[in-house]
């Protein structure tokens, strides 16, 4: 697979200073006209340990925008459960499904003290390669849960487009060669969506839980979506009944 590094700017702040976050897409990037000014302090709904993912409320100020874009979790578990029962039969050694991982890495995060602390946050999509997809959902109970396993496709022989800007080149060096006492390039994946990509659109498959490079090439581990959302799904209904039998 050949792919080319994309990003945008994400502000800059002085450490403990911020309690808000500006979003300042680049001049190459335009998703947004202005900023996005979401609060740091996010409220989590649901977390779990054994899946190692937590939900997030959206902030209303993000949820009200027009820009804004959520998916609809009950059909993208269902593509996740059928893909998870049938992925092989679309897999060998030359060919793959389209899948992606994306994320904001360790690799894109760029730190300059000038004036004052300016961080750069570059999102990247890589395509991957799954390498272990279990075919049976998880029971809610089982240690370890199911997981999505997959190889990332991040060779430097790979780049359609080469690193022009020296921030690009940094992004590329930090990537390709990772200096000693340097976190680990996949770094900053953990959260991020595994999809893949059919004639009906993007899917998405799983929540990434761990990057790191292994035995030469890149690894990430990630927790099943379908089995996230039916995780969800019991929390949210043992939670109703108690609230049922409260207000009897």
């Amino acid at each position: 697979m050949r792919y080319a590094f994309g990003g945008q700017d994400l502000g800059a702040a002085q450490k403990g200073r911020m309690n808000e976050h500006d979003v300042t897409p680049s001049e190459h990037v335009d998703f947004f006209e202005t900023p996005i000014r979401l609060p740091l302090k996010l409220e989590i709904v649901w977390e779990s340990k054994p899946l190692d993912v937590a939900f997030l409320k959206a902030p209303d100020r993000l949820a009200a925008m027009a820009e804004a874009k959520f998916f609809d979790g009950v059909v993208h578990a269902d593509a996740a459960t059928g893909l998870r029962e049938g992925w092989r039969e679309h897999h060998s050694d030359t060919t793959s499904l389209p899948y992606f991982v994306l994320g904001f890495p360790n690799f894109g995060h760029l730190i300059v003290e000038v004036q004052r602390r300016a961080e750069t946050l570059s999102t990247t999509a890589l395509p991957a390669y799954v390498t272990q997809f279990d075919p049976h959902s998880w029971d809610g109970h089982s240690t370890p849960a199911p997981q999505l396993w997959l190889e990332i496709d991040a060779r430097e022989s790979g780049l359609v487009i080469r690193a022009d800007s020296s921030r690009q080149r940094e992004i590329s060096r930090k990537l390709f060669q990772r200096r000693r006492g340097e976190p680990e390039p996949l770094g900053g994946f953990s959260g991020g969506p595994v999809v893949v990509i059919g004639s009906d659109g993007e899917f998405l498959i799983g929540i990434v839980k761990q990057g790191k490079g292994l035995y030469g090439s890149l690894r990430a581990v990630a927790s099943c979506w379908d089995d996230c959302f039916q995780a969800f799904g019991r929390w949210a209904s043992k939670k109703a009944s108690v609230k049922r039998r409260r207000a009897r």
